[in-house]
């Protein structure tokens, strides 16, 4: 039975491997079956895998509860670098050790922003995204599975249609959600200092921190423009430094011709 599973499981991930082939980082978010993700990860051995922080969390929680733990076990997962994350799991040990153990052994690896591929440009660590689709389909998937899936077809299309139609009318560069994240960074670019090293590259002093940009390279150590493909706060200082406009260094994904 368990021989059979891990075929079906193989094959699918061969039917995945067909569309994603041209994408090979893919990230693979957590995937119940234990057989489904041992094919995926057999066949795709270059593609990220994540699990949700918020499934985590869910089981971490049981043990370990209280406010105070829960804000240090989001502060250490939404770390975008290594030194806020070491930071972060020594604060928690300071207050729990045995939860600090607990929370090693999810293998961190695989839910913590400090971890992720910066191929992807997507700092995601939850499952908002699933839970919001499954949300959209819930009065479909209670027809047949042939209805089913024509009505989700359906309302997806004209979904696609009437996004299409709204951004045509957008008269900016970026889509707006991203344009709103971008704005909240130039307002925190006031309280950066930009020190010149080269004509791309920079040093930023932001708060007790000390960053270096370059701008060639589109990379920040705080590592989240590289996560994200949005400009950080740091690298808008820099940017503004040389007379340039931010929305230029966003990532090509976020922009209304793509």
């Amino acid at each position: 039975m368990v021989k059979n599973k891990q075929l079906k499981a193989t094959w699918l991930a061969k039917q995945f491997l067909e569309i994603i082939k041209s994408r090979p980082h893919w990230p693979a978010k957590e995937i119940k079956e234990t057989a489904l993700l041992n094919a995926v990860a057999t066949i795709l051995p270059n593609s990220e895998h994540r699990h949700y922080a918020r499934h985590i969390f869910a089981h971490w929680h049981k043990s370990f509860r209280g406010e105070d733990l829960k804000l240090k076990f989001w502060t250490a997962c939404k770390s975008y670098n290594m030194a806020d994350f070491d930071d972060a799991i020594k604060v928690l040990a300071e207050d729990n050790t045995v939860a600090k153990l607990a929370f090693r052994g999810y293998n961190p690896s695989l839910f913590f922003r400090a971890f992720l591929d910066t191929n992807t440009k997507v700092d995601v660590i939850v499952n908002n995204l699933a839970d919001t689709f499954n949300g959209y389909i819930i009065n479909s998937r209670t027809k047949h599975l042939i209805y089913m899936l024509e009505e989700i077809r359906s309302n997806l299309m004209q979904r696609l249609v009437m996004k299409r139609m709204e951004m045509e009318k957008h008269n900016k560069m970026l889509c707006p959600r991203l344009q709103a994240k971008l704005e909240k960074e130039k307002e925190l670019a006031a309280l950066c200092e930009c020190m010149s090293s080269t004509r791309t590259k920079f040093q930023v002093n932001f708060y007790m921190d000390s960053l270096n940009v370059d701008l060639e390279a589109k990379s920040c150590t705080c590592r989240k423009w590289d996560l994200t493909g949005i400009p950080c706060c740091h690298a808008i200082s820099c940017i503004y430094f040389c007379n340039l406009e931010a929305e230029n260094f966003v990532h090509e994904c976020y922009k209304k011709e793509t």
